[in-house]
């Protein structure tokens, strides 16, 4: 049984591309917190992600400070050293959306990770037997 996870997180530094062989790796540090009333649970896990993914993930969202809601596997990494066993939870990024509300690699702060331009928005277009209503007419009828 696989031990999974999902939440929304922020780099706690800029995510690190390396290229070992022909496999492209994305790793991050990633943090979250909890409150509840006066007091704060904060989490910190390292994660990586693989191949295209991590291309997508350094490129749009590799600045630290950065939101990303992020669904992985949990691991346990374990070595030893000067004779004494070490393990560290680590995470491998199955999938991610990025979340936040600027885009570090441009300082945009409009939320376009995906590099398409947004549209405008629409606007409504007014048939001519429409009836055009006017609020002001009505301030006086509501009861707040």
């Amino acid at each position: 049984m696989l031990a999974k996870i999902s939440g929304i997180f922020r780099l706690t530094r800029d995510a690190e591309l390396k290229n070992v062989g022909q496999i492209t790796i994305c790793e991050v540090s990633l943090a979250c917190s909890e409150k509840y009333k006066d007091k704060e649970t904060k989490l910190f896990i390292n994660g990586a992600c693989f191949g295209k993914q991590a291309e997508t993930l350094c490129q749009y969202a590799g600045k630290k400070g950065t939101q990303i809601y992020i669904i992985g596997k949990l691991k346990t990494d374990q070595w030893e050293k000067d004779g004494q066993k070490l393990s560290k939870i680590s995470m491998t990024i199955e999938s991610f959306e990025f979340i936040g509300n600027k885009t570090p690699n441009t300082g945009d702060n409009s939320g376009n990770y995906s590099g398409i331009p947004q549209q405008p928005p629409r606007q409504q277009k007014q048939f001519k037997n429409e009836p055009v209503f006017n609020t002001d007419t009505f301030e006086d009828d509501i009861p707040f």
